[in-house]
């Protein structure tokens, strides 16, 4: 019996490169893809696959929060989150929602067939990069390592807000706040405040 995949990704490109990639392997079947979480959940209910490849960064829905209804539906179904965000916040959440593996969208074709075909043996299958990433958490959580008035104030600098501003939402001195972004900065070993929000937007600490 053939692996049935089911796809999401809000880019008819990907979508259709790997429905083309799938279906030429034999022993693996694309059964739907998808932009939204109505439609994959008509597809799960349709066509029970095994298989559901996730984009993390779909416009409109919670990747993670839509790969949870799929399995309300289809509790046997093995998510594989395949994405060009790989932060520490999507794979800590991947991991917390029980996804069955993680990978890049670097990842050569052969790869991500064997992960298909690893994740219906029960194996969790992660990028290499991922691996890296996963191992440099345990040493060392970068984000557990910044205070929470640090994190404040980053949170504050990511929307816009100048060290004045910052200090007086917080009822700080502007030689405080530069303080905490300095520490920050030091901390995580960025060179810039631009490069200190840059890393807490693209780690998913705070939103832009």
């Amino acid at each position: 019996m053939n692996i049935r995949c089911a796809i999401l990704d809000d880019h008819r490109v990907v979508r259709d490169g790997l429905t083309l990639l799938l279906n030429s392997e034999e022993g693996i079947e694309v059964v739907g893809s998808c932009a939204s979480r109505d439609a994959l959940i008509e597809i799960v209910r349709d066509y029970e696959p095994d298989v559901l490849i996730v984009d993390l960064d779909v416009p409109g829905c919670d990747s993670f929060d839509v790969s949870e209804d799929a399995r309300c539906e289809q509790p046997e179904l093995k998510v594989l989150a395949l994405t060009a965000y790989p932060t520490d916040n999507n794979i800590s959440r991947a991991i917390g929602y029980g996804f069955a593996g993680f990978l890049t969208k670097s990842e050569p074709a052969e790869f991500i067939i064997d992960a298909i075909k690893a994740v219906m043996k029960d194996e969790h299958v992660y990028s290499e990069s991922v691996r890296a990433r996963m191992l440099q958490s345990i040493a060392e959580p970068k984000a557990s390592i910044l205070t929470p008035r640090e994190l404040a104030v980053i949170a504050l600098a990511a929307q816009g807000c100048t060290t004045k501003v910052i200090g007086e939402k917080l009822g700080r001195s502007p030689k405080t706040i530069e303080s905490h972004l300095t520490n920050a900065m030091r901390k995580l070993d960025v060179r810039s405040r631009v490069d200190l929000v840059r890393w807490a937007i693209r780690e998913g600490v705070v939103q832009p």
